[in-house]
């Protein structure tokens, strides 16, 4: 008999003239959403495998020079997009897609999409996230709002229950009816996304590219559930279809607009953060701090050089002063900045959490981590890539300084007209900094990262599991 309803229903709305308007407006914008996205990812891997290279090219072929005008002469790396971010673009339009390394300073990532374009044109762009978070469920209400409350004023809710069936059966059939519209939108969506991880050669395919994919397609296939179940419990419950269209146009409009601004806006209340200029004079003012005891820390260095090679001059040291204290110095700054840096990412986190903990109330806001999370487009996987850019520019450094501090004093040279006299080195040393590379942090990761998000999911299907068949079971017949 769930099947005879089921069948009967997705026949109903296939003779809807509005039903088939609808759905083909949905696909026509989720197969446009789709391609553009994988678009926009194609040629973004090309221009950042194209940038990252050049980047390389410039850095070996600088030329000979003093190893530490090389390293403020530096190098920008870039985040290379995963195959994923053509269904999610998550936070990588407003975080940056790149980050000048250079010595003595950890810099702030550059190149933010979003502030390219004007914002009438990025509130026009839409996503295949965007579109499965928001229109989906949309499309999800206005076909099962008079599920039960329609039947009831048009008289046929009576005559089915009078037939001796049961209306958790009747609940089910509908459920089951109406996921065959959502499966002609869907099914093509994973067909697509399926060659697009095929047709990839990126580091998420090689990796854990499919887990991710298949777990993306089971949390949105988890929230649809939930939509219609909400659904189905306000059209039982509701005393006429306007009064069902009306609460869940209302629940939409909360879960899938309203709340993840009013909750971005709390968090941000509750864990403020420093502005760009506010951070960068933070970090100016404590590098002058620590720039104070150079001199001290200069002179305890020769002393002790002085001690250790039994000479009574530091121009008769076997060593280059410079590179060293350049070392020594580098790795004071680091340390410093490292600690900078993280009570700034820390924040990021603390509001990310609160978010995260804002799905327990709204499920729309553990969809969107957990999307953005699979996707490898939220903030954790930002700031993985940028713990792996600063890993490469404390090794670079390290590199030049190390060069600097092995250099021969008697084969150095004046600087620009001054008494300092530096080494000089070419592109046998450039050559021993690594190209850099970066890998996507594991699955595993992801999914610790996205606890609260994946929790939240999992009880609200339970809830709603629970709750629906209750709310069907005690449904008025007239």
């Amino acid at each position: 008999m769930v099947f005879k309803i089921a069948q009967k229903e997705f026949k109903e709305l296939a003779r809807d003239g509005h039903f088939r308007w609808a759905v083909g407006i949905a696909f026509v914008l989720l197969g446009a959403s789709l391609l553009t996205g994988w678009r926009n990812y194609a040629e973004t891997r090309q221009q950042t495998e194209a940038a990252q290279h050049g980047e390389r090219e410039r850095w070996l072929n600088q030329g000979e020079k003093y190893e530490h005008s090389a390293a403020h002469y530096g190098i920008f790396v870039f985040n290379p997009p995963t195959s994923l971010a053509a269904l999610d673009q998550g936070i990588n339009p407003y975080a940056g897609t790149s980050v000048f390394l250079e010595a003595h300073k950890q810099n702030l990532f550059n190149y933010r999409p979003a502030t390219d374009g004007l914002g009438l044109r990025r509130f026009g762009e839409i996503t295949a996230a965007a579109t499965l978070q928001i229109l989906i469920p949309l499309l999800i209400i206005l076909l099962t709002y008079s599920a039960f409350v329609g039947e009831r004023e048009a008289g046929t809710l009576r005559q089915l229950l009078s037939l001796g069936v049961s209306r958790r059966n009747i609940a089910f059939g509908k459920a089951l009816g109406l996921t065959g519209p959502l499966l002609l939108l869907l099914v093509p969506a994973a067909i697509i996304g399926a060659l697009a991880i095929a047709l990839n050669s990126g580091t998420l395919v090689i990796r854990d590219g499919w887990p991710r994919l298949l777990l993306m397609a089971v949390s949105y296939l988890l929230y649809f559930s939930i939509v219609i179940g909400i659904s189905l419990a306000v059209s039982a419950q509701s005393s006429t279809s306007r009064q069902a269209l009306a609460v869940l146009l209302a629940f939409w409009f909360v879960n899938a607009l309203m709340a993840p601004q009013v909750v971005t806006d709390f968090a941000r209340a509750v864990h403020p953060l420093p502005s760009g200029l506010e951070f960068d004079s933070l970090l100016r003012e404590q590098k002058r701090e620590l720039a104070a005891t150079t001199k001290q820390r200069r002179t305890e260095l020769e002393q002790r050089l002085l001690q250790e090679y039994g000479v009574r001059e530091v121009k008769d040291l076997p060593v280059n002063v410079n590179g060293l204290m350049m070392r020594n110095d580098e790795a004071a700054q680091d340390r410093l900045q490292d600690e900078i840096f993280d009570r700034l990412y820390n924040g990021y986190e603390r509001q990310d959490r609160i978010y995260q903990a804002a799905s327990a109330f709204v499920p729309a806001l553990g969809l969107q981590a957990l999307s953005m999370g699979l996707a490898g487009t939220d903030f954790a996987h930002h700031r993985d890539f940028a713990r792996a850019a600063e890993v490469y520019r404390q090794r670079m450094i390290r590199v030049l300084n190390e060069s600097m501090a092995s250099a021969d004093p008697a084969k150095m040279r004046e600087f620009a007209g001054t008494s300092i006299r530096v080494s000089q080195a070419g592109r046998e040393v450039w050559e021993r900094v690594p190209m850099f590379a970066y890998t996507a942090p594991p699955l595993g990761l992801i999914v610790k990262n996205c606890g609260l998000s994946i929790a939240a999911l999992l009880a609200w299907f339970v809830i709603v599991a629970t709750i629906t068949p209750v709310a069907v079971s005690r449904a008025k017949i007239l």
